[in-house]
């Protein structure tokens, strides 16, 4: 993902900005900090972080080759270039700025091509600062945030949206990274195939767009402040969840638009796709044939999107082999409605051990507290080891907890599973 780099060049670092500028840099420093860096272009020149061992190196950590960086100081944007390359060089780095007072060395180094002069007023309202904030240190600004937007506004410089992905893209996207491994090499080679008339996205965008819409997945941006490059994921994403057998539908035809298999795209390790026409092979062809196929794999993706829901774990154990999970439904499939049976909200990842407990309402989970109850006969049919290891080692599980969306499930399970003996 291509982030944007703010960085000072106020204060003390003011004069290691002019030196730098001065020194520029040659092709022999370049290959030497970063031999694998992109081609310099144009004005070029080095700059570093201190090597404080704390949080200059994490941020420097996240900088990546082709990320935008700009600097200010004194209220202005001085300069606009593109990290072509980084690396740790004490020999370059001492050579051109020494150390601090504490003999900290500012060998955290990265390579700018196509360095530009800019002469703007910083404007911190623009990134949702304070507008007395002078600006301080480094800053990574993400494409999920609408500080990008800012970003480019206050520098001058529009942002580049060649590489802005459709609705149709994006959904192709959301559903071969929601049905597949996390492997990018996978996802790649699934995008690859799906160029409508020979527009196939370059391996640099898709990675790109992974990494907004796995970052979107998992939890780690703040939605409140997305930027218009993530809020198509974001959408996108949204409709999965609420309605992700139709979306999938969509997405299944979008891919055979493009002359890409539906299979290829959804079938795991264990050729689940091959398992599924196997159970029809002695029906006869129609109407039923075909419905108890589309139910099958609508199973199928709707396990695979609980899985990763859950983090590819069972959320009792956190067991995390795939073959030893299942995506039970808390409110059976069979007396499920249409919308129930597709409602994440009614799924729980578990492994087949307590899986079969659940199936059977021989165990429950109550909605406000989490807490995990065993029928008395479970106790008294297992081995000591089993109820050690299996049951008293596990007694709630925190993502039910208050899931006000799982209350009407889980309180059906549990009517049940008093109604067959148990107690909660």
């Amino acid at each position: 993902m291509t982030n944007c780099i703010l960085t000072s060049t106020a204060s003390r670092t003011n004069s290691h900005f002019e030196n730098a500028l001065k020194h520029g840099v040659s092709q022999a420093e370049f290959d030497e900090i970063c031999p694998d860096g992109i081609a310099l272009s144009g004005e070029s020149m080095l700059w570093a972080l201190l090597n404080t061992g704390k949080s200059n190196n994490k941020t420097w950590d996240r900088i990546n080759i082709g990320d935008e960086i700009a600097f200010f100081g004194n209220r202005k944007v001085t300069h606009h270039g593109i990290i072509a390359g980084k690396g740790i060089n004490r020999r370059i780095s001492d050579s051109l700025w020494g150390t601090d007072k504490e003999g900290r060395h500012w060998d955290l180094m990265l390579v700018i091509t196509d360095l530009n002069v800019i002469d703007r007023v910083f404007d911190p309202v623009l990134l949702g600062n304070n507008p007395a904030d002078r600006g301080q240190g480094t800053r990574i600004i993400s494409p999920l945030t609408d500080a990008y937007d800012g970003f480019h506004q206050m520098i001058g410089i529009p942002r580049d949206d060649s590489d802005e992905w459709t609705e149709e893209e994006v959904t192709m996207m959301c559903a071969a990274f929601l049905m597949n491994t996390d492997s990018e090499e996978e996802i790649l080679d699934i995008m690859a195939k799906s160029g409508n008339d020979g527009a196939r996205r370059s391996p640099e965008s898709v990675s790109r767009e992974l990494d907004i819409i796995r970052l979107l997945h998992d939890g780690n941006a703040d939605r409140s402040r997305l930027g218009s490059a993530a809020m198509l994921a974001s959408e996108v994403l949204a409709e999965f969840k609420s309605d992700p057998l139709e979306t999938f539908d969509r997405a299944e035809r979008l891919f055979q638009e493009r002359g890409v298999e539906f299979e290829h795209v959804f079938e795991g390790s264990d050729s689940e796709v091959e398992i599924i026409y196997g159970l029809v092979t002695d029906m006869e062809p129609g109407r039923e044939r075909t419905r108890l196929i589309k139910e099958r794999m609508n199973q199928n993706k709707l396990r695979k999107l609980v899985l990763k829901a859950y983090g590819g774990r069972c959320c009792i154990t956190g067991i995390e082999l795939e073959s030893m999970l299942i995506a039970s439904h808390i409110k059976p499939w069979s007396k499920s409605s249409k919308e129930e049976k597709t409602d994440i909200n009614n799924t729980l990842c578990l492994n087949r051990f307590h899986d079969g407990l659940f199936d059977k309402h021989l165990m429950t989970i109550t909605p406000d507290d989490g807490v995990i109850h065993y029928n008395s006969s479970v106790y008294n049919s297992v081995p000591e080891s089993v109820r050690v290891t299996m049951l008293d080692a596990f007694r709630e599980v925190p993502c039910v907890k208050g899931n006000t969306k799982m209350r009407k499930y889980l309180e059906g399970h549990n009517r049940i599973f008093v109604e067959n003996g148990g107690t909660v």
